[in-house]
C-alpha cells in the first residue's frame, strides 16, 4: 500500500518521541501498512492494535499505539484500495481529533 501523511498527522507526530513504546509501535504499524495488500489483510495483521472503524466518523479507523489500553491512537483513512492516509495521532482518546 502507498502511505500519505495529512497536515494533522505532520503536526501531531512531533509529540510521539516522548512516548517510546508508542513510537516503536507506530513504526511497526507503518511497516505493516506498507506491506499489506488490502483492508482485509490489515484487519487481521493489526488485530493486536485494536484496529477498528470510528463510530461517528465512518471514513476513519483507529489503532491503539499502546496495544493494551492507553489513550494514544493513530487515526488512518483509506483513500482508495491502495492508499492509506496517516490522518492524525490522538493523544487524548479522540478528544483532540480534528
Amino acid at each position: 500500500m502507498h502511505i500519505v501523511e495529512s497536515e494533522y498527522y505532520k503536526k501531531s507526530i512531533k509529540k510521539i518521541k516522548k512516548h517510546i513504546k508508542e513510537s516503536n509501535n507506530l513504526n511497526i504499524i507503518i511497516k505493516i501498512l506498507l506491506y499489506a495488500n488490502n483492508i482485509n489483510d490489515l484487519s487481521k495483521m493489526l488485530y493486536y492494535y485494536n484496529f477498528e472503524r470510528l463510530k461517528h466518523r465512518n471514513e476513519l479507523y483507529s489503532l491503539n499505539l499502546s496495544k493494551n489500553g492507553g489513550t494514544i491512537r493513530l487515526i488512518i483513512r483509506f483513500r482508495d484500495d491502495y492508499t492509506v492516509e496517516l490522518y492524525q495521532i490522538s493523544y487524548k482518546h479522540y478528544i483532540d481529533l480534528k
